[in-house]
C-alpha cells in the first residue's frame, strides 16, 4: 500500500471517530435541553424568562441548569437520570478515542497491568453503556455466568476489549423496524479448561461475515471491515476488533469468531474471547 494510500486510511478513520463522537455529543447535548427544560420539544430547547441566556453553547446549557436546579425546576430524578447518561456516554468517548490512539501506536505493544478481578461487575458495565441503544433497536441484551469467575487482567484494556465487542453486537444487529428478524445478544462465560482460564461468547443475531473473511482472519487488521457490514451504510472504523485481538494477545489470551447464516436471512455470529483466570 502506497503512502497515500496510509494517509488517506487514517484520514478516514479519525473522520469516523469525529463524526461518531459528533453524533452521541449532539444527542447528549439535546438530551441536557430536554432535562432544562421538559416541555420544549425542539431540538435546541430555549430557557425561558429572566436573564437566562439562550442557545446552545455548552456555558449557557450549564447555566440554565444551574439556574434551574437553584430554583427547584428540575426533580433529582431527572438530574439523576442525566447524569447516569452522561457518565455513560463519556465512557464511551473514552473507548473511541482510546481505540484511535491504539491505532495509531499499533507497532508498540500494550502492558497489562494486571488485577485480580470479578467478571460480572465487569460485563455489567459494558452492557449499561449499551442499554439505551439496544432498547432503541429492540435488541435484549442477556449475560449468562456460569460460575463466580474471576480473571487476572488489566481492567481498563479488558473493559475496552468488551465494549468493542459489544459495540459491534449491537451495531450489526438489525432493528426492530426489520420485520422478521430476529434479535438478540448473549453473553456467556464459563471456565476454559483447556487453557485454565475463563471463556467469554458475545453471540447476536444480525449482520454476518462472510466464510472467507473468517477464513484469512482480515477482519482482525486495522481499518478492515466485512463485505455485509457495509449495509444500510452503517458507519464503522474497522479498529475495534483489531484493538480487541491486540489486547488480548498482550494478556496471553485469544479470540476467534464464527459467523453462520441462519433461517430467515440473519446471521449468527460469535466472538469467543478466552483470558486467564485467577
Amino acid at each position: 500500500m502506497s503512502t497515500n494510500d496510509d494517509c488517506q486510511n487514517d484520514l478516514d478513520l479519525v473522520e469516523t471517530t469525529v463524526h461518531s463522537l459528533a453524533q452521541r455529543t449532539s444527542a447528549l447535548l439535546a438530551l441536557s435541553r430536554r432535562t432544562i427544560n421538559p416541555a420544549d420539544t425542539t431540538s435546541e430547547g430555549s430557557a425561558q424568562g429572566g436573564d437566562n441566556p439562550t442557545g446552545s453553547s455548552s456555558e449557557s446549557i450549564y447555566r440554565q441548569l444551574k439556574w434551574r436546579l437553584e430554583a427547584g425546576e428540575i426533580s433529582s430524578r431527572s438530574l439523576v437520570s442525566f447524569t447516569e447518561t452522561a457518565v455513560r456516554e463519556i465512557a464511551y468517548f473514552d473507548v473511541l478515542i482510546q481505540n484511535l490512539i491504539g491505532y495509531f501506536s499499533r507497532d508498540d505493544g500494550y502492558t497489562p497491568r494486571k488485577k485480580v478481578i470479578p467478571l460480572r461487575p465487569l460485563l455489567e458495565e459494558v452492557v449499561d453503556l449499551f442499554d439505551f441503544l439496544a432498547a432503541e433497536k429492540g435488541v435484549a441484551i442477556n449475560i449468562l455466568v456460569a460460575d463466580e469467575l474471576w480473571l487476572k487482567v488489566d481492567r481498563d484494556l479488558i473493559l475496552r476489549l468488551l465494549v468493542n465487542v459489544v459495540d459491534n453486537a449491537v451495531k450489526y444487529s438489525y432493528s426492530s423496524s426489520e420485520k422478521g428478524r430476529r434479535r438478540f445478544i448473549g453473553i456467556t462465560c464459563k471456565r476454559h479448561t483447556i487453557e485454565g482460564g475463563v471463556r467469554i461468547t458475545v453471540s447476536s443475531y444480525g449482520v454476518g461475515v462472510l466464510e472467507e473473511e473468517l477464513a484469512s482472519g482480515k477482519l482482525f487488521l486495522y481499518g478492515v471491515r466485512g463485505v455485509l457490514a457495509r449495509d444500510r451504510e452503517r458507519r464503522g472504523m474497522g479498529i475495534g476488533l483489531a484493538e480487541a485481538m491486540r489486547i488480548a494477545n498482550a494478556h496471553g489470551g485469544s479470540i476467534e469468531m464464527d459467523s453462520r447464516l441462519q433461517p430467515g436471512e440473519s446471521y449468527l455470529t460469535s466472538v469467543n474471547i478466552v483470558l486467564p483466570a485467577t
